[in-house]
């Protein structure tokens, strides 16, 4: 390949540049002109083209595979976009459904914890007035037991009546139950009245009556032959002393 130093035939510079197969421009002129090249030239002039080529397409293919992996990026992030948003969707539909469960928890509970106090004797069955008068038969028994010595003997405690005591402000009730105590010593004999409480009897869903065991020592105990023992000398003091007393109670009797 011979070396010759190339002008442009329009301004004479030599400050010039491929523009083709044959072709050469001036970048003082911009003038494009035709030059004559060997074979040796023309073999590496088509090398240096192809070669352009080739680096034009390979810069090609990879800014397309930088811009699909762009572009993939970019829905990547979409779909976690709108899959984050319908879990925070659901989330937030979970959470209203539990604080409605909650509320309607809180509503069931605080009506079904509402105190409904027992008001009349119809409201307490049967088997659990029983149960409540059986109590009420052992406090006396015991008590029967605790007065007794050798030389004073009682017979079976006897039911007499049993009174509801509501409250007037609705907020508190007790059941009375009356028991007649007859005490022997030797040939003579005497009646006491005596009472005991059951206390704050409630209404539950299942129709039932909860309550609490009250016995109460205001049964007096007073001197008799020497001896101590336990009630009242008459019906009317223990009724005076069990209902009387309480003036803030409405009495029915059973």
């Amino acid at each position: 390949m011979k070396l010759q130093e190339v002008k442009c035939p329009n301004c004479n510079g030599s400050d010039v540049e491929p523009a083709g197969e044959r072709l050469i421009r001036c970048r003082y002129c911009n003038t494009t002109f035709t030059i004559d090249y060997d074979e040796e030239d023309a073999a590496m002039d088509k090398s240096r083209i192809e070669l352009q080529m080739q680096r034009e397409k390979f810069e090609h293919q990879d800014k397309m595979q930088k811009e699909a992996k762009k572009s993939q990026r970019i829905s990547i992030l979409i779909f976690l976009g709108i899959l984050f948003a319908i879990i925070a969707g659901l989330i937030m539909a979970y959470t209203v459904v539990l604080q409605d469960q909650e509320e309607s928890a809180s509503v069931v509970e605080s009506k079904t914890k509402e105190t409904i106090y027992v008001s009349d004797f119809s409201e307490i069955p049967d088997a659990q007035f029983e149960d409540m008068q059986g109590l009420a038969l052992q406090a006396a028994k015991k008590d029967i037991e605790i007065a007794a010595i050798i030389d004073v003997t009682a017979e079976e405690p006897e039911y007499v009546t049993s009174y509801l005591l509501t409250s007037k402000e609705g907020d508190d009730n007790r059941l009375v139950f009356v028991y007649k105590d007859t005490w022997h010593k030797k040939s003579e004999s005497i009646e006491t009245y005596v009472f005991y409480y059951i206390q704050d009897l409630q209404l539950i869903t299942d129709g039932t009556v909860k309550y609490k065991t009250y016995v109460p020592k205001e049964n007096d105990m007073f001197m008799w032959n020497n001896t101590f023992i336990y009630g009242e000398e008459s019906f009317d003091l223990c009724y005076t002393k069990a209902i009387s007393a309480n003036a803030d109670f409405n009495a029915i009797e059973k």
